[in-house]
């Protein structure tokens, strides 16, 4: 069974060992940008692991090329970070003071003093503050030098595959994906919408024309490739930040358990390459194991913050993708009919739906779609009845027209994956006010839209 099946079963621990002293590593891209976000103890922690096995080291070109396209947008996103953590701090001390000013303290109450608390809070801050100025300095930005480039080079040199030979040789493995992607067939099909309104679907390097969703068909199909062509490669360790499921074998039980690589990629690599023994982890799995199998002193204090990071930036995917799944529902929603205008309002998170009723765009009525309470939507739809209609300038009037293009990011923070069924609730019964107010067309389309929404 096992000859037949191979891809189903995980390698035994004397073949884990063998792997690990004599396989070859191969690393993702995104193995290699996470370095620019890890502080600096798990960033040298994991280097020194990474040099420590170099002369078994190699990255696909498709993998360096996607880490050279996105190391300055990883650079620059850390340095957003200071900006965005200093408006937090300020917001929440701008709320704490307007809270407690708002209990008119001095006046009501005999015993709170909360002006000593405060001015013990802001002490807190403008120290936190100051530190954070401090290490902002210190974050490289574009512009700077790049050392940790530096030293990846260093690593990696003579080390990287080579590019395709032809745009034919990528042509074919676009029409391979289109075939593997209706099929559900690993890797990458979970990128298939990953360019979907995004200009920058492709890139140009040296000639050849890369379409971004087809990325890890690319990069496996050329690991293949380069084991196809070195005997030497037999056994393999593949290295990837990379946590969907068109790369892991998951599975349901009490929660999704990760059980090792998708048994097609096992079967593929091995019946087309000859593999031996093919194997992944990802960056905390890896620097774990390679304290047991490398005698690699790791501190436990990295593979925590390596696992908390790859834990925030899944949550952070979920929430791209929670956003997506509302702006495809909305904007069937707002292409109904061009008598519906939305509305958002930032400052109190309510989504509206305006119908207009007369022939002047100024007359209308407001159908209250969803409220966020406290970061949690609440359902909402009674219809507040106005004469003449004006927009609020706090509002966001996003029109139908071919120009909307997302919704305002503050719903989308806002708002959970629990939001989207919520919205789509509130949205039956306006369709059911919209017929009892005789705008049949309008809640038939909207019916339509949740119908197809259902199935």
């Amino acid at each position: 069974m096992k000859e037949t099946f191979f891809g189903f079963y995980r390698p035994s621990n004397e073949e884990l060992s063998e792997l690990w002293n004599s396989g070859t590593f191969i690393l993702d891209a995104n193995v290699l940008l996470n370095l620019y976000r890890y502080p600096k103890e798990a960033r040298d922690d994991l280097l020194r692991i990474l040099k420590t096995v170099s002369n078994r080291l190699w990255v696909p070109h498709q993998a360096a090329l996607e880490y050279q396209e996105n190391r300055l947008s990883v650079m620059a996103e850390q340095v957003r970070r200071y900006d965005e953590v200093g408006k937090v701090l300020e917001d929440a001390r701008r709320k704490l003071r307007a809270g407690l000013g708002h209990l008119q303290l001095k006046r009501r109450h005999s015993l709170i003093d909360a002006d000593t608390f405060l001015e013990r809070v802001d002490r807190v801050f403008d120290d936190f503050l100051s530190e954070l100025e401090t290490l902002e300095q210190e974050q490289p930005d574009v512009f700077d030098d790049d050392q940790l480039r530096d030293e990846i080079d260093s690593l990696l040199e003579g080390r990287v595959g080579s590019p395709p030979e032809s745009q034919q040789e990528l042509d074919k493995i676009y029409e391979d994906g289109k075939i593997r992607y209706d099929q559900k067939r690993p890797p990458g099909y979970m990128d298939e919408g990953k360019s979907d309104g995004d200009e920058r679907e492709a890139y140009l390097y040296q000639g050849l024309y890369f379409k971004r969703k087809y990325g890890d068909l690319i990069l496996w199909y050329e690991i293949i490739k380069e084991v196809q062509s070195r005997e030497e490669l037999e056994q393999i360790i593949f290295v990837t930040d990379d946590d969907k499921e068109d790369w892991w074998w998951k599975v349901k039980s009490e929660g999704w358990k990760t059980v090792g690589p998708r048994p097609e990629l096992v079967e593929e690599i091995s019946s087309k390459a000859g593999v031996s023994t093919f194997y992944m982890y990802n960056s905390e799995r890896f620097m774990r194991f390679a304290s047991d199998h490398l005698g690699v002193q790791v501190s436990a204090k990295s593979i925590d913050q390596v696992r908390v990071i790859a834990r925030l930036r899944s949550i952070r995917r979920d929430e791209t993708e929670t956003t997506e799944r509302y702006r495809k529902e909305l904007r069937n929603v707002l292409r109904v009919s061009d008598s519906v205008d939305i509305y958002f309002s930032p400052e109190n998170g309510t989504l509206l739906v305006k119908v207009d009723i007369g022939d002047d765009d100024t007359v209308g009525t407001f159908y209250s779609i969803a409220k966020v309470d406290s970061g949690k939507p609440v359902a909402r739809t009674e219809p507040v009845e106005i004469t003449a209609f004006a927009a609020p300038s706090s509002y966001w009037q996003m029109k139908i027209d071919a120009g909307y293009k997302s919704l305002p990011r503050t719903l989308a923070d806002a708002a959970g994956d629990e939001s989207l069924p919520i919205i789509l609730t509130a949205l039956r019964s306006t369709a059911e006010k919209l017929h009892a107010d005789g705008l049949d067309g309008v809640a038939d389309a909207i019916e339509s839209v949740l119908a197809q929404s259902a199935a």
